[in-house]
């Protein structure tokens, strides 16, 4: 009980500009447990949230694919439109009618680039529910959209970004699907969020090793985001450094925080008061 005084005594005289993963890291209770190796895919439906087009290979592209071999039915739902992944746009006109007729090009650019990469991860599904890139809210649409899919496709793991993810329309996309669960929609057995913008404290961790190479060539089908950023360097470095958890350094591994739907959503809930 004294503990959990200090900690909220702690939290309110924390600065409003501190990191959000120290924030989170004052709400936990107790130490998490120690990284666990995942070996088996027993799951029959999975689910993929990706806010961006490229953000599925990133943080869960190997893991996808030993879902697909599985047997499973895995999913990827797109939760925004993409249509801002062109940084050159806002720099190069301010003329309106040439940025919306840009952003439209790249809208459609993205998504036969996600289509290439779902197809070589061996995602069975793509939905789009084409929130706006950039502002993603949990917008009654939205989430009556998101629901639509939970119902479908009644995962039993669903994958998306960590909560502790810094950027906008990731955290969005956590609140988009608390928001639906709150809504009636189905609730799978278990959560993972994955790592693309922030490091997380992970307590799980995949061997994504075996087919690297096609992550690799998944990544590739992306050419209009690594004009501007080396996401894919990115990417390989991160996952090399995971496989230092479990697996002695060699290979690569995809690391994530894994809850149940009830735990993960009370974290959701908790980090929604910090970021107000």
């Amino acid at each position: 009980m004294i503990r959990t005084i200090a900690r909220a005594c702690y939290r309110h005289l924390l600065p409003s500009g501190a990191k959000n993963s120290l924030k989170a890291a004052l709400l936990l209770e107790e130490i998490d447990h120690p990284i666990e190796a995942i070996t088996a895919f027993p799951q029959t439906s999975v689910l993929v949230l990706a806010p961006h087009m490229d953000d599925e290979t990133i943080g869960c592209g190997g893991s996808m694919m030993l879902h697909a071999e599985g047997g499973a039915r895995v999913t990827v739902c797109y939760t925004t439109d993409g249509r801002r992944g062109d940084p050159s746009l806002y720099r190069s006109t301010a003329d309106v009618r040439a940025i919306a007729a840009g952003e439209e090009r790249i809208r459609r650019v993205r998504r036969r680039e996600a289509e290439a990469a779902c197809a070589v991860l061996g995602a069975a599904h793509i939905e789009w529910l084409d929130g706006p890139d950039g502002g993603l809210e949990p917008t009654p649409a939205l989430v009556e959209g998101l629901s639509g899919v939970m119902n479908r496709q009644r995962p039993q793991v669903v994958y998306l970004p960590s909560p502790l993810d810094e950027h906008r329309d990731h955290w969005g996309t956590n609140r988009l699907l608390v928001a639906a669960w709150r809504a009636g929609a189905h609730r799978p057995d278990l959560v993972r969020g994955y790592e693309v913008w922030s490091p997380l404290v992970a307590n799980r961790v995949i061997d994504v090793t075996a087919n690297y190479a096609r992550k690799r060539e998944a990544m590739a089908c992306f050419p209009s985001q690594l004009l501007t950023t080396d996401y894919a360097r990115a990417m390989e470095g991160l996952d090399q450094y995971r496989a230092v958890h479990r697996f002695g350094g060699t290979g690569y591994a995809e690391a994530f925080w894994e809850a149940t739907p009830e735990v993960y959503a009370e974290l959701c809930a908790r980090l929604e008061v910090t970021r107000r």
